[in-house]
């Protein structure tokens, strides 16, 4: 009796086939693969850049509705940066926030923020990386492409007190790093609506 008792517990206590080990293995190898690229330190300070300029773009919309006058952005490809300002005089061509007066009419445009995104590191720069279109779908590199990563007319955007957004005002500013990974931040639409892409598999996500 005891030893029949033994071989039971032997038999539950039978460990992972040779076969199991490896298809776990196997796994674990293919999950590592397809996270590898989103892990690497370049994508990471990309994805930072993405992230802070989103939300640059909304807070931007949320004081132009809070101060009642518009608010804009100017986006700089030759020195890598984009200034945001308050008071923003839209129709001031090129702009150069330091109009006077600005948007109320009286006082000044001021500039609140400009952020150098050669600060990230790994290249991270205004450019549509490996992408070969833009969002709205146009072939890169083409004549209506932006080269520079900007499609917003005159390279600056601003939101009305309204919210929405002014003049053309739809458009996309495309960052990329040193390995062409690209991503997408914009307003497709005249409410203001902020969203961002990536491209990815060839297509924009």
């Amino acid at each position: 009796m005891k030893i029949n008792r033994y071989k039971k517990y032997r038999q539950f206590q039978a460990g992972f086939s040779l076969v199991e080990l490896m298809i776990v293995v196997a796994i674990i190898g293919l999950v590592a693969i397809i996270a590898a690229p989103n892990l690497s330190p370049a994508n990471a300070r990309l994805k930072e850049a993405v992230r802070e300029l989103y939300g640059n773009m909304q807070s931007a919309k949320m004081s132009a509705i809070k101060d009642n006058v518009s608010w804009g952005i100017i986006f700089d490809s030759a020195a890598n940066t984009y200034t945001i300002c308050s008071n923003f005089n839209y129709d001031q061509s090129p702009p150069d926030c330091s109009d006077v007066p600005g948007d109320d009419g009286i006082n000044p445009e001021t500039i609140e923020l400009t952020v150098d995104l050669n600060s990230y590191g790994s290249s991270v720069a205004l450019g549509l990386g490996d992408a070969t279109e833009d969002v709205p779908g146009k072939v890169c590199p083409g004549v209506d492409c932006p080269a520079d990563g900007i499609s917003y007319s005159y390279n600056r955007m601003a939101f009305q007190p309204s919210g929405l957004l002014r003049g053309i005002g739809s458009g996309y500013v495309y960052l990329q790093n040193n390995k062409n990974t690209a991503y997408a931040v914009g307003t497709p639409v005249v409410s203001g609506v902020v969203v961002t892409r990536k491209w990815a598999n060839g297509a924009w996500q």
